[in-house]
């Protein structure tokens, strides 16, 4: 005899108790409490009670499968240990208004969500557990949806993704939320991905666009993003002329004006037998200093830098000189320092990437304090004329090197200064036609490069200069 059949027994002579709801059967939050024998009722209103109670509902159509995805009415599983999978605060924050449907939405937001109650919650839970409190509160069945585009569920563990989200502080309140986000370090370097590993990062790279489009209130429009990728692309490709022209592969705007159309087509057929083993057909534009820059710093504490890589190229002194294959009679020209900060040498990353600060393959390591790093990095430069950074996704580094106090400004229509920054990651795929970024070991080896003890700065940022040159005179002839 089950646990109905003995309580009708015991409550035999009382029916109308029969009639309360004591928790035995699940229902919906908007099922109407029936009688006992509600196993007579048709069919229809049976399989129509899982449902909010909307008449204009038909439980036929495609719009009770998408109501079936948010609310999977499974048996409540018990909380599972930590997968390795996150989910964005924000999209997690608006759950109700963009992933619960009809009126079970505002029974969810009113008694979870409103009023500052979802940030006064001490997130040390997991947030299937925080859906499995409303679930059994309100005795239904939300569940996180799993699909990749809608961006609320992020799977790093299962897919292995780096760079993994860090924990920046437990977050009691919506001002303890502003004060963390205020408190975000620089996005990590991104050139620690092998080459066969592109495609991980483009899943990684859509996953993350999908959770930022899923804190938004709307979403941009597709002519908007359209628009914004084609303004992207535009660039690329002028920096990418910009760099041909410093290295005299291309004629500067200027020396292009002043010659006739007749000179114009008799130098342009003589380049076209130009071989790297000759000396350039042009002018190197702006004769700049190339200055490549790598940044490290402690994977678990982002404000800490603890090497900076400096590798430089005088363009003004090699005007007679042929680059050679690969560009290797420049390379070998180059001027290499890693500099260390004093404070932190006792630091050596290993959790997301196998840092090497002792492996510096270009000379000797300089000690510098954190209080003078800034102004030692600064004078790397400062008494150039032009001077084009270059880096390998050098945005985080640029970022760290304003954190220093390092002025790195640019303007492209100045002839002295910063005027230019060339990224090596995506002059490679645009010269390569490629649609993503490589890592910059898995540039050395397409070029046939070596890269010894990648992730030592000063390595990564000479590596980051013969990966330019070389990319540009990988043939014998251009």
């Amino acid at each position: 005899m089950d646990r109905i059949n003995r309580l009708r027994l015991l409550l035999d002579h009382d029916e109308s108790l029969l009639h309360l709801n004591a928790g035995l059967r699940k229902q919906g939050v908007h099922e109407r409490e029936t009688p006992h024998d509600a196993s007579n009722a048709p069919q229809e209103a049976r399989n129509t009670s899982q449902y909010p109670s909307d008449p204009s509902r038909d439980p036929s159509t495609q719009d009770q499968e998408a109501y079936e995805q948010v609310h999977q009415l499974t048996p409540l599983d018990p909380i599972a240990v930590h997968d390795g999978s996150f989910c964005p605060v924000v999209a997690v924050s608006r759950f109700p208004y963009k992933f619960v449907k009809d009126q079970l939405s505002q029974t969810v937001a009113s008694q979870f969500f409103d009023r500052g109650q979802f940030w006064s919650r001490s997130w040390d839970l997991q947030v299937r557990q925080f859906l499995q409190e409303i679930n059994h509160a309100l005795e239904c069945r939300l569940s996180l949806p799993t699909e990749s585009k809608k961006g609320i569920l992020l799977p790093f563990g299962e897919r292995n993704w780096w760079p993994q989200p860090i924990f920046l502080g437990k977050c009691t309140s919506l001002d303890t939320k502003e004060r963390l986000l205020a408190e975000i370090p620089p996005a990590s370097n991104q050139d620690q991905f092998p080459t066969d590993q592109d495609k991980d990062y483009l899943a990684w790279e859509q996953a993350l666009e999908a959770a930022v489009d899923a804190t938004k209130n709307s979403k941009k429009s597709t002519k908007a993003k359209q628009q914004q990728r084609a303004m992207h692309h535009q660039s690329l490709v002028q920096c990418l002329e910009r760099t041909q022209r410093y290295l005299g592969l291309q004629p500067h705007e200027e020396a292009e004006s002043e010659r006739t159309w007749e000179a114009a087509a008799e130098h342009e057929a003589a380049a076209a037998d130009w071989e790297v083993t000759r000396p350039m057909m042009y002018g190197f534009w702006k004769q700049p200093l190339l200055v490549s820059i790598d940044v490290e710093c402690n994977e678990r504490c982002h404000k800490q830098v603890t090497e900076v890589g400096i590798s430089t190229l005088d363009l003004s002194l090699l005007v007679d000189q042929a680059p050679g294959p690969l560009g290797k009679v420049w390379t070998a020209q180059i001027a290499s320092r890693h500099l260390r900060v004093r404070e932190y040498g006792h630091i050596v990353n290993r959790d997301f990437v196998a840092g090497c600060p002792a492996n510096f393959e270009f000379g000797t390591s300089e000690w510098v304090s954190e209080r003078d790093l800034g102004a030692v990095v600064q004078a790397s430069w400062e008494n150039a004329g032009a001077v084009v950074l270059v880096g390998h996704n050098p945005g985080a580094d640029l970022a760290y090197l304003r954190q220093l106090g390092v002025a790195v400004e640019v303007q492209t229509e100045a002839m002295t200064g910063i005027v230019d920054v060339v990224d090596t990651a995506e002059t490679y795929r645009m010269l390569r036609g490629e649609a993503t970024v490589r890592s910059l070991g898995g540039i050395l080896g397409e070029l046939g490069l070596t890269g010894w003890h990648l992730h030592n700065a000063g390595n990564d940022a000479r590596y980051a200069l013969e990966a330019m040159m070389g990319m540009f005179f990988n043939n014998s002839s251009t």
